[in-house]
């Protein structure tokens, strides 16, 4: 029998042990903060072993601080993860030495379980080549000064995508532990259930929050979509298309094994609010991806299948009505946002529209498979964002994307000799030839504006140069760049102050008369921002300050040493304000144009980045757990077939949008699908 030896498990906790260490040092926030967090948290987790299945995906929607840390690579929740390995390979170590890891109902993992291990392995060979690819090499050796800011097209966004299969990997044999009990399935389930239901409700809670604070809670005409605390939509995407799309299902599980009304209300309430939160997202795949499964789930409980009776069947009175009433209240719900204002309509009158562009997108993408290798293996994790600008221009796209062809130059950290300015700067670029898109992508920071000390300032003050930017830089020629402080959540803006500012640098760069030899001079120049002002006192909520800078000229960029921003009183309002700490607190975000870095579709996705290896392989994995859950008999069926309607609506999403290039929701997913898997033992173990 397979035994896995007590040293593995103990250097499994050792190595994520130091790389905790290293992400708590490092932490642009507070690393006291951050490590008395994470040594509280393990503690917690030793002494309840089985938490991690409730507290993971409890946080995964929430533990995310990029606006405020600018990290792009990692987050704080891969803080987390490893804070469970520790504490779960650390018992394993020392608790299960020498003994068996797998129970008696787990043998047929040799058999099943190569789906598993042949997509891992896919994955890091595909991993391996865009770490690896053309140009990334040179961006790997800037990775001392950028470190953990790099940007999508550098060597560690293979990794960033590496890390939701390779942390839900880890999570696989203590998943297997817990379920190695007899009659475990359904208390896991519980847990893992538990800590969907209550991050769903943060979520929720923040989409009403984003809501009152910005468009209005009934404001359906206004084009804002939601995307609560998934900042990895800062460039666009579906993260939280796929969330609601994984999470939904669960509140039906809720709704049908509540007991009395005392749980069933409160439920119900979610229910309506989750509703709401996905009806503003305004995006068409995620209403089908949630829909579809929903109304599969119906069929199968008014034809008796399915077991989702959960021996409380709806034949109480109470139950009927209630269930009647949540029914109509979701449609009545549906029917406001659809007939209460345009942005929906609009929506769905640009389908055929969309579908065109997606059409030539797609075909765009296929393009970047240049050879049998390609096809075979792909072009490598993470490359796409990296490759898809050197395709050259075509006509295919209609509409307002005709000439939207290209991927804006990132921002780039840069640590010049200290014999040259003993400075360090920030090196922020325009568009590579399309004035289109020409401050399209911003280098940003949120600020925390004093409302009080604003609404002490004269009405004239607030309306007209009430922000002053200072800014030290250089450029090569005559440049526009725009600067602006906004009410921002994430990607749409309210109220703005704004100056647009000519910068004409003394000679071009190399020119030999600048104040470093081959550089040109630095300039400094004070701008105050224009504006009708900022409106901090008239929502019913807090709503937050974002500070932007962007280039406008195709072709052009600037470099920034110092970008300080003060309020009406004189007060500084920005971190890091000299780069010092490179690109902490700063962060970038892309406006209506977000092609260059997402396929758009789940299977092309793994078809660019893994090869038809890799697509394969997925499919093998996936269908492989989706029929052992249909296999799954007695007590645990229901809770297979919420699982497989969880996977279902994220299948039936990737078909428009990619899913795997954020990492939280691809860890969510990956997840689901291993905890999937092994249920699909249940049948004997029952």
């Amino acid at each position: 029998m397979t035994r896995l030896p007590k040293p593995a498990p103990s250097l499994i906790a050792l190595l994520c042990l130091a790389a905790a260490m290293v992400l708590c040092w490092l932490h642009p926030l507070s690393s006291a903060l951050v490590l008395a967090v994470f040594c509280c948290t393990l503690v917690l987790l030793l002494r309840q072993p089985h938490l991690w299945l409730f507290l993971l995906p409890a946080a995964l929607p929430v533990l995310n601080f990029m606006p405020w840390t600018g990290w792009l690579m990692v987050d704080e929740f891969d803080l987390l993860l490893l804070c469970v390995f520790v504490a779960g390979y650390g018992r394993m170590a020392f608790e299960r030495a020498g003994e068996p890891l797998q129970s008696a109902t787990s043998k047929k993992w040799p058999f099943h379980g190569v789906w598993i291990t042949l997509f891992a392995a896919m994955s890091l060979v595909s991993a391996l080549r865009g770490f690896t690819a053309p140009g990334a090499m040179e961006a790997l050796a800037q990775l001392r000064e950028v470190g953990l800011w790099q940007d999508y097209s550098g060597p560690l966004n293979s990794l960033r995508l590496l890390k939701s299969l390779l942390f839900a990997l880890l999570c696989l044999p203590l998943l297997r532990r817990a379920l190695e009990t007899p009659g475990s399935e359904a208390r896991v389930f519980r847990s893992v259930g538990a800590g969907v239901l209550a991050g769903l409700t943060v979520v929720v809670l923040v989409v009403l929050w984003e809501r009152l604070a910005y468009p209005g809670l009934f404001n359906f005409s206004t084009r804002y979509r939601t995307t609560a605390m998934f900042w990895e939509m800062h460039v666009g995407g579906a993260a939280i298309d796929a969330y609601f799309a994984l999470a939904t299902p669960f509140v039906v599980w809720a709704l049908a094994r509540s007991g009395a009304w005392r749980q069933w209300l409160p439920l119900a309430l979610l229910a309506v609010l989750t509703c709401y939160a996905v009806l503003t997202t305004f995006s068409r795949g995620v209403y089908v991806a949630v829909a579809l499964p929903l109304v599969l789930l119906a069929i199968g409980r008014w034809a008796h299948k399915f077991g989702l009776d959960w021996r409380r069947p709806l034949g109480q009175l109470w139950r009927r009505r209630a269930t009647f009433w949540l029914v109509v209240l979701l449609g009545l719900e549906i029917t406001l946002v659809a007939t209460g204002g345009s942005f929906l309509a609009d929506r769905v009158a640009q389908s055929q529209d969309d579908l065109a562009d997606r059409l030539a997108h797609w075909r765009r993408g296929i393009g970047l498979l240049q050879s049998p290798a390609d096809w075979l293996l792909g072009i490598g994790l993470g490359r796409f964002p990296a490759q898809y600008a050197q395709l050259g221009a075509d006509t295919e796209f209609s509409g307002a994307l005709n000439l939207l062809r290209e991927t804006p130059d990132a921002p780039q950290f840069q640590a010049v000799p200290p014999i040259a300015i003993e400075q360090n700067f920030v090196r922020l670029s325009g568009p590579l030839s399309e004035p289109e898109i020409g401050g399209l992508y911003m280098l940003n920071q949120r600020v925390n504006v004093p409302v009080a000390a604003w609404l002490r300032q004269p009405p004239a003050t607030r309306a007209g140069a009430g922000f002053t930017v200072a800014l030290e830089t250089r450029v090569s020629g005559r440049t526009r760049v725009m600067i602006k402080v906004c009410e921002k959540h994430l990607l749409y803006e309210g109220e703005c102050m704004a100056r647009y500012v000519s910068l004409q640098g003394g000679t071009a760069l190399g020119g030999g008369t600048g104040t470093h030899g081959d550089l040109a001079p630095w300039q400094t120049i004070s701008v105050a921002l224009r504006g009708a002002g900022l409106q901090l006192d008239e929502s019913s909520v807090p709503r937050g300050a974002v500070l932007s800078i962007a280039v406008f000229e195709p072709g052009e960029h600037i470099d920034i040493r110092k970008l300080q921003l003060t309020d009406p009183g004189g007060r500084p309002l920005v971190a890091n304000a000299n780069f010092s700490q490179g690109l902490a607190h700063w962060f970038a975000s892309a406006g209506s144009y977000y092609l260059p870095w997402h396929t758009d579709n789940l299977y092309l996705e793994l078809l660019i980045e893994r090869g038809l290896a890799g697509l394969l392989l997925f499919v093998a994995l996936v269908g492989t757990t989706l029929a052992r859950l249909a296999g799954v008999e007695t007590q645990a069926r229901a809770q297979a077939v919420i699982l497989g309607a969880a996977l279902l609506g994220a299948l039936f999403l990737g078909m428009v949008s990619s899913v795997l290039d954020a990492p939280r929701v691809a860890f969510l997913l990956f997840f689901l699908i291993f905890l999937g898997f092994q249920l699909g033992t249940a049948k004997r173990r029952i």
